[in-house]
This record gives C-alpha cells, structure tokens and sequence, in this order.
C-alpha cells in the first residue's frame, strides 16, 4: 500500500493484526482448496462463550 506521497508501507501480517486486536483463534487456510475452507468455517461457527463486560451477563443469540 502507498501513502498519499507514493512511499510504501511496511508489509502487514493480518494474523498477526488479528491477534494483536485480541482475537484468540486465528486459523489460515488456502482460499482455493474449498474442502479446508468448508471445515475451517464449520470449526469456527461451533457453539462460543460470548463474554460481556456488562453486569447483565454474556448476551445470548
């Protein structure tokens, strides 16, 4: 990516962004072997323990 004076940025790493933004579970798969991507999204959409600062509790979807 250039900045608005044509200089170029340094290389992002976006697990490691995601990471540093306190997601726990990163997982990197190739885009087009469409077996690893089904069975990546299906381990990720499993049941989570939202959490909540709120003193209501974790909300509930």
């Amino acid at each position: 990516m250039k900045s608005r004076d044509s200089k170029k940025g340094p290389p992002v790493s976006l697990d490691a962004l995601c990471k540093g933004l306190g997601v726990e579970y990163v997982l990197t798969v190739d885009s087009y072997d469409l077996k690893q991507v089904e069975e990546a999204v299906k381990k990720a959409r499993r049941k989570i323990n939202l959490r909540s600062s709120s003193p209501g509790g974790p909300a509930h979807y």
